[in-house]
């Protein structure tokens, strides 16, 4: 949030030096909005560490490596009994 605001403060400040248009204030909306958007996509990410990284000739198959490592480390940690 502090970042928003940051940079809030810096497009007042741009903006006292250049005359502001209805395009530039929603060239400037949009902006926050997609930054908005940006960390709430990214609010319940998790980052997992000493997880090889995974080769692949295509992001499909790195995704799937990717997800079967993830899997396979959490059911070492939380095993599920059958």
């Amino acid at each position: 949030m502090e970042s928003l605001e940051s940079d809030l403060n810096k497009l007042k400040i741009s903006s006292k030096s250049a005359p502001i248009t209805l395009e530039s204030e929603l060239i400037l909306g949009e902006q926050i909005i997609q930054k908005i958007q940006q960390r709430k996509n990214r609010e319940k990410n998790i980052v997992l560490v000493s997880l090889p990284e995974q080769i692949a000739s295509t992001p499909e198959d790195r995704l799937s490596k990717d997800e079967a490592e993830v899997f396979k480390t959490i059911s070492s940690i939380f095993p599920v009994n059958s």
